[in-house]
């Protein structure tokens, strides 16, 4: 979608284009197309980002891809979850944003800025369930997912936390255009709702779960799933779907990926 208008004007200032572009989609995000998706089922988190560099991708940004586990380790979701993108598009001047109060991050929908560095943005979708959990505020720390143009991998490993909330800013090459959008991610502890008869009369409190571990088993890898390079040598995007089962000391990973670009 952007490299047609640095087609159209190939003479405009970049960084003003930029500017331009996210003003735009600020007032009418509803009318604008992301690029592709990335989204958990519902009843899911997204539990790992990660970003790849193929030798085809080397010196500009890699292919993005999420994991996702079930929001309740072993359980399945019973009560009403309801994931929507945000109203407006992340602004990416640094300051907190995404999804707020309990609700927790299910995916992204994300957005091409730059055709030579295939620099991305990724506006989240949040999920929440009020009837289910609630985000314990004061557990919530930050941190850095990625460095100019190069592969990460960011997971939780504890299956009581979620993603929450985003911060992003421009990182610029010296000539002043964008080399990559720099992100850091907030990471919450969740409680889960718990109703007991007390007195004849049901208390619903809301309490922090076990968090689950492998124990002796190994650690649980789908990172190759699907096919490892598209026809044009770039690293495909995916969505993971995984369940881990400690008695089995098994993996099944569900994967559904996609080549992009040129």
């Amino acid at each position: 979608m952007f490299n047609k208008i640095f087609q159209i004007f190939p003479n405009l200032n970049k960084n003003i284009l930029f500017i331009l572009l996210f003003f735009l989609i600020f007032l009418l995000k509803e009318n604008v197309n992301c690029d592709y998706s990335l989204e958990c089922n519902s009843g899911y988190r997204v539990s790992a980002i990660r970003r790849a560099n193929s030798d085809r991708q080397r010196g500009k940004v890699g292919s993005i891809s999420i994991e996702c586990q079930p929001l309740l380790s072993g359980q399945i979701v019973k009560e009403k979850v309801k994931c929507f993108p945000l109203n407006i598009a992340p602004q990416c001047n640094g300051q907190l944003e995404g999804c707020n109060n309990s609700q927790w991050l299910g995916g992204f929908n994300v957005y091409e800025l730059d055709n030579k560095t295939n620099a991305i943005l990724l506006d989240p979708i949040c999920c929440e369930s009020p009837d289910l959990l609630q985000i314990d505020q004061k557990s919530c720390v930050s941190e850095r997912l990625n460095f100019p143009k190069l592969s990460f991998e960011h997971s939780i490993s504890n299956s009581d936390f979620v993603y929450k909330g985003i911060n992003c800013w421009h990182q610029f090459n010296p000539d002043g255009t964008t080399a990559d959008l720099i992100f850091k991610i907030e990471i919450c502890q969740i409680k889960i709702k718990e109703t007991k008869n007390d007195e004849n009369k049901d208390k619903i409190n809301f309490v922090f779960l076990d968090s689950s571990n492998l124990g002796k088993c190994p650690s649980c890898d789908c990172h190759n799933c699907g096919i490892n390079l598209c026809g044009n040598g770039d690293e495909p995007i995916r969505v993971v779907h995984k369940h881990f089962s400690k008695k089995r000391c098994a993996c099944d990973c569900i994967c559904r990926y996609e080549c992009i670009g040129n």
